[in-house]
């Protein structure tokens, strides 16, 4: 028998044990694609590939943070009664009505101090 004889012996061989491993791997991706499906798992094909997985299976928070800060009054009797007004807002009206009493209010849109100064 002459070294192409072995040779080719050689490659048929490799060829054989390379089949075998393809199907060994494939079975085996079978087996884990399978796996998954029944204990409903997730199964990342590629390995090595990012997903996102980690952040979907957290808890969702939403309705914590909703429960945790209390409703808001004064959107609630705003919505009863339109003229409500609360506590600081009448303080804030009142001072801004001492103001314009003694001249010292804030101006009216586009006659402050910066419009009325002249381009050049």
């Amino acid at each position: 028998v002459g070294p192409s004889a072995w040779q080719g012996c050689a490659m048929s061989l490799f060829l054989r044990a390379t089949t075998a491993l393809r199907r060994a791997a494939d079975s085996a991706s079978d087996i884990a694609a399978a796996s998954a499906r029944i204990f409903g798992t997730f199964r990342n094909p590629d390995g090595n590939q990012r997903t996102g997985r980690k952040v979907l299976q957290k808890r969702l928070v939403g309705e914590k943070l909703v429960a945790w800060y209390p409703e808001d009054v004064t959107r609630i009797a705003r919505s009863v009664d339109p003229s409500f007004r609360t506590m600081s807002e009448d303080h804030w009206a009142a001072k801004l009505q001492r103001l314009r009493l003694k001249g010292k209010g804030p101006p009216k849109k586009g006659s402050g101090k910066r419009a009325s100064k002249r381009k050049r």
